[in-house]
């Protein structure tokens, strides 16, 4: 079995569009809105729920390194942190995390907000 950070490393890898959090954070359920008004294309948006891991804290660990925050959500675009929920919801609002995702190359479709 692989370790905590061997898997994010994996999954980082795999899709473009990472979001690592819990299920009993409210930031995570705020990022998680948000990121239901996106559509990606197959394969490259995937979300960790870490609270059903035995290596959780391990997890945590690492993302601490990789973001040098140990809030979650963690949010990841081609394999490099982005930040957690506040900065989605700026950058939502004001459009640079669409932009982030274009310059990274990834295909998405935006939903209005109601």
């Amino acid at each position: 079995m692989s370790s905590g950070k061997e898997y994010i490393d994996q999954m980082l890898q795999k899709y473009k569009v990472l979001m690592v959090s819990k299920s009993t954070s409210p930031d995570g359920t705020k990022a998680q809105v948000i990121f239901d008004h996106y559509r990606f294309d197959k394969g490259d948006y995937f979300f960790i729920d870490i609270d059903k891991r035995a290596d959780c804290d391990e997890i945590e660990q690492y993302l601490k390194e990789l973001s040098g925050t140990s809030t979650v959500p963690s949010i990841f675009i081609d394999g490099k942190y982005y930040g957690g929920a506040d900065d989605l919801i700026v950058g939502q609002k004001l459009e640079s995390f669409d932009q982030r995702l274009k310059d990274a190359g990834i295909k998405f479709d935006r939903q209005p907000m109601h």
